[in-house]
C-alpha cells in the first residue's frame, strides 16, 4: 500500500489517505477537493508491503505533488512547467529505479537469491519485459534489472517486445539451492634437514637468523562463505583464518590477537598505487586485524568475532560510538510493534582493542582540509558527522551524517581529513534580525576515531551492551552499559 502523509509530518502518524496497491502494481489516488487549497501542494508517500503474518517493510518518505489540474490538458510535466516552481517529473518506471530505499525492515526473506538480467542493442520503440514485469531502457538501447527469487527451481523469462505486441521470448531453467557455498583453502609446508661437520657456526656468522630448533614451517588459510538451512530456518556462515609464515609448532600462537600488518592496510591510495591497472575493487568479505574471522547470521541476528562498529546512539547520557576488534553479539525479535519497531532487540560486545577513543570537534572554517591531533588511526573506526549548534545555547538542532568516499576522505595514517565540499562557519538561523556581521548558527565539524596510542601494547579492556524492549507501542523499556579499562592511557 501506499500511504500519503503532509510534508514533514511523521510517518508514524495517521496518514492523509492509504491506497492499496493493485495485484499487477499500478493504484489510483483521487483528493477530495478540499485538498485544493492552492493550485500546487507538496506532500510526502511511502510505501509499505506486508506478509502474511502482518509484519511490514518500509521506504523512505518520497515527494508527491498535488497540482490542481492540468492547464493545458497535457501530462503532469506540462503542469509544472506552466504553474512555475515544481521540478519536471522524471519517467515514473525510472523513479527511484536501482535503489531499494528500505527504512524499515521486518519481513525476513529466507532463501531468497537474486538474479540480474543485462542486454544492450535494444530497437527504439521496444519493451523489455523481465518476469512480467517491465523494466526501463535507456536512450542507447542498454537495459539492467534484478528479480528477487526463492529457493528452490524456476524459469526466468525476458521478454523483448515490439509496440504491436511481438517480439522475442528468452527462456533460463535455474535452482537457487537452499545451501549455496563459497570456498577457497591453502596448507603449505616445509620441512627441511641438514647434517654438517665442523665450525658451523664460523659460516652462519654472528648475524644468523637461522632457527636451530625449527626443521617444520609451513601456513594454513582459508576462507568460506555460505548459507544452509538449519532448523527451519536460513542461516549464513562467513569465516576466515590465515596463521601467516613461520613454524608448525607456533602456527596457533597468538591465535586471536592481532597482528602488525595491518599497516600496509592504511597506506594512502593515492600516493601508493595498490592496484594493477585492471579497474579492479577490492572488497574485505571478512574484515579482521587478527588471524581469525568468523559470523554466524540468521536474518538480522548474529555472533561474530573480528572488526565490528558499535553504534548505540539513541541515548543522551551512554553514546557509544567506536570501531573494535573483538566478539559481538546481535539479536532482534521478529515480533515488531504496529510502527515497525522490533519489540526485543540485545547488543553485546566485549573486545581488547589496543586502540584508544577520541573525539575532537573543528569550527567550519569555509575550508575543506582539517587534520587530527594524533596520526595512525584505526582503518574504518572513523565517525565523521556536522552539527549545527544554537548560537546562544549551544544546543544542537541538526545533524549530518557523513559517508566515506562520497563525503570525505580520511588518510588513517597521517591523521588528515579532505571533505568533499567545503564547510561553512555558520548556517541560517532563520532570524529576520542580525546582531553581528557573521550571523546564524554555528557549524561543527564533530570526528570520532580510534588511535595507537604508542609502540607499548594496551592491555585493555572494553565490554558493554545495549538492549530494549517495548511495553507496548508507545513505552520503552532499555538499558546501556559500557566500561573501558583503558590501562592509563589518557
Amino acid at each position: 500500500e501506499v500511504r500519503i502523509f503532509e510534508r514533514g509530518q511523521s510517518t508514524q502518524a495517521e496518514p492523509l489517505a492509504v491506497v492499496e496497491l493493485g495485484p499487477d502494481g499500478p493504484a489510483r489516488w483521487q483528493p477530495e477537493r478540499q485538498d485544493f487549497a492552492s493550485p500546487k501542494r507538496e506532500l510526502a508517500f511511502v510505501l509499505r508491503a506486508y506478509d502474511a503474518e502482518g509484519r511490514f517493510d518500509e521506504t523512505a518518505p518520497q515527494v508527491l505533488w498535488l497540482v490542481h489540474g492540468t492547464p493545458s490538458g497535457d501530462s503532469a510535466a506540462t503542469a509544472a512547467a506552466e504553474l512555475g516552481g515544481l521540478p519536471t517529473p522524471p519517467d515514473p518506471l525510472l523513479n527511484g529505479y536501482g535503489e531499494s530505499g528500505a527504512l524499515k525492515r521486518n519481513i525476513p526473506l529466507g532463501g531468497a537469491g537474486a538474479v540480474k538480467v543485462h542486454g544492450n542493442g535494444i530497437p527504439a520503440g521496444h519493451s523489455v519485459w523481465l518476469a512480467g514485469a517491465p523494466v526501463p531502457v535507456d536512450q542507447n538501447g542498454n537495459f539492467v534489472a534484478e528479480a528477487v527469487l526463492p529457493a528452490g527451481m524456476h524459469t526466468v523469462e525476458v521478454a523483448v517486445l515490439d509496440p504491436a505486441g511481438n517480439g522475442e521470448l528468452f527462456l533460463r531453467d535455474l535452482e537457487l539451492e537452499p545451501d549455496d557455498w563459497f570456498y577457497v583453502g591453502i596448507a603449505d609446508v616445509t620441512l627441511s634437514t641438514g647434517k654438517t661437520s665442523g665450525p658451523d657456526g664460523a659460516l652462519e656468522g654472528q648475524d644468523s637468523t637461522f632457527d636451530r630448533d625449527s626443521n617444520a614451517d609451513g601456513r594454513l588459510a582459508f576462507f568460506v562463505k555460505g548459507r544452509f538451512d538449519g532448523f527451519g530456518e536460513d542461516w549464513g556462515l562467513t569465516a576466515h583464518a590465515d596463521t601467516r609464515e613461520g613454524p608448525v609448532k607456533h602456527l596457533f600462537k597468538d591465535f586471536v590477537d592481532k597482528t602488525p600488518e595491518a599497516l600496509f592496510r592504511r597506506l594512502d591510495s593515492d600516493r601508493f598505487y595498490p592496484t594493477f591497472g585492471d579497474d579492479g575493487t577490492v572488497e574485505e568479505g571478512a574484515p579482521t586485524s587478527g588471524k581469525f574471522y568468523a559470523k554466524l547470521s540468521q536474518r538480522e541476528n548474529h555472533a561474530m568475532w573480528g572488526n565490528f562498529k558499535l553504534g548505540y546512539l539513541d541515548n543522551e547520557l551512554a553514546h557509544v560510538d567506536r570501531g573494535l576488534y573483538g566478539a559481538n553479539v546481535h539479536y532482534q525479535s521478529q515480533g515488531a510493534t504496529r510502527f515497525g519497531e522490533q519489540r526485543l532487540v540485545f547488543d553485546g560486545f566485549a573486545a581488547q582493542p589496543g586502540t584508544v577513543p577520541s573525539r575532537e570537534e573543528f569550527r567550519g572554517t569555509g575550508g575543506s582540509l582539517y587534520y587530527l591531533r594524533v596520526r595512525d588511526l584505526r582503518e574504518g573506526s572513523e565517525r565523521l558527522r556536522i552539527e549545527i549548534r544554537d548560537k546562544d545555547s549551544g544546543l544542537v538542532t541538526g545533524v549530518v551524517h557523513l559517508r566515506p568516499t562520497l563525503d570525505y576522505d580520511i588518510d588513517y595514517l597521517q591523521g588528515r581529513v579532505l571533505l568533499s565540499e567545503p564547510l561553512s562557519a555558520t548556517a541560517s538561523d532563520n532570524s529576520l534580525v542580525r546582531t553581528q556581521g557573521l550571523d546564524g548558527d554555528e557549524v561543527w565539524l564533530v570526528v570520532q576515531y580510534e588511535y595507537t596510542p604508542g609502540i607499548d601494547e594496551l592491555d585493555a579492556l572494553a565490554v558493554g551492551g545495549q538492549g530494549h524492549y517495548w511495553l507496548n507501542d508507545f513505552i520503552r523499556l532499555g538499558a546501556t552499559a559500557n566500561r573501558n579499562d583503558d590501562d592509563g592511557a589518557e
